[in-house]
């Protein structure tokens, strides 16, 4: 009897930890790649932007993801001053238009 509650107790543990592992994984749909896992990338929201509204960033990878209204968008080969500059730019999206929008696809 005591080797069952053990047993019970031990997979209440698993479930509970499996739950929150689970709960700060972020999976988004990112168009022409598919579901991508952004729990390793720094994500920070968008605020001053009228269509940007998340950006995304792997230094490791050189990936950034970002959102553009409602749609999820990858970007590569774009380092660290790169997403700075992005970031603190007067317009987002001027900057998007000018710098990222058709050269940094993968």
């Amino acid at each position: 009897m005591r080797s069952i509650t053990t047993l019970c107790s031990t997979l209440l543990l698993v479930s509970i930890l499996l739950t929150s592992i689970g709960a700060h994984a972020r999976t988004v749909s990112v168009k022409y790649v598919g579901l991508v896992d952004l729990q390793a990338y720094q994500c920070e929201k968008i605020t001053q932007s009228s269509f940007i509204r998340e950006l995304c960033f792997d230094s490791g990878q050189n990936d950034v993801f970002v959102q553009l209204n409602n749609i999820w968008y990858r970007y590569c080969d774009m380092n660290d001053t790169m997403v700075n500059t992005w970031l603190s730019a007067h317009s987002m999206g001027r900057y998007y238009n000018r710098h990222v929008k058709g050269k940094k696809t993968c």
